[in-house]
């Protein structure tokens, strides 16, 4: 576990801006052939919630799904739930997803960050290897991710994926990229990711911004 501030996040924290752009959308589309379209239900937010020692408020609204609903570019999010553009966007959407309200957001921050050291080596092969960073420890320190406010990157999502042992999916909206990437054992482990489990799905619009998705267009 690393040692984390206690004390509530002051306003004049310093922001760290450090998006990463998505993957090379000609190697997400081949593989696209297996993503599916499978919502956490009611039932896994709440063992997400004791998983993360957070409280479990209500059900997310969001469209069912099952391990058999294809998920393509064609079939694009169609409502979202869109957050305040803070810096703690993706932490806001998936604290939405998880414990359904945006509400535990700085909890569910402080989770991630605090067991990341636990999968150092994977995190580091997955997204660090080819950064400024020589290990977590220093991406943690340098970049002050458990701080408010602090934009978030891949490498949070997919520490989010090795914590839970869940997928994240996350639909792009930019200037360089269309088209929907998956996160979770694949990158971590080399592992092709287990579409039977319920995942989560996020929208990325822009170039640092997230939403949750609460349905896609499916038909």
């Amino acid at each position: 576990m690393v040692n984390l501030v206690t004390s509530n996040p002051k306003k004049d924290d310093v922001v760290i801006f450090t998006y990463e752009e998505p993957p090379n959308p000609d190697n997400v589309r081949k593989s696209q052939r297996d993503y599916v379209y499978y919502p956490a239900n009611e039932e896994v937010q709440s063992r997400l919630c004791e998983i993360l020692n957070l409280k479990f408020v209500t059900a997310a609204r969001i469209l069912p799904g099952s391990p058999t609903t294809p998920l393509s570019d064609e079939r694009v999010p169609n409502s979202t739930l869109d957050v305040p553009g803070d810096g703690n966007c993706l932490f806001y959407v998936l604290s939405y997803l998880i414990t359904g309200s945006i509400s535990q957001h700085y909890e569910l921050r402080r989770a991630i960050v605090s067991n990341m050291p636990n999968f150092e080596e994977e995190l580091f092969n997955s997204t660090l290897s080819a950064t400024r960073y020589s290990s977590i420890y220093d991406y943690i320190n340098k970049s002050k991710m458990y701080r408010n406010c602090v934009w978030a990157t891949d490498t949070e999502i997919i520490a989010l994926t090795a914590l839970l042992g869940i997928t994240i999916y996350s639909y792009s909206l930019t200037p360089t990229f269309v088209g929907w990437a998956r996160y979770g054992t694949q990158e971590l482990y080399g592992i092709p990711c287990d579409t039977t489990t319920p995942a989560l799905y996020l929208k990325h619009v822009g170039t640092n911004h997230f939403q949750a998705v609460k349905s896609i267009n499916i038909s």
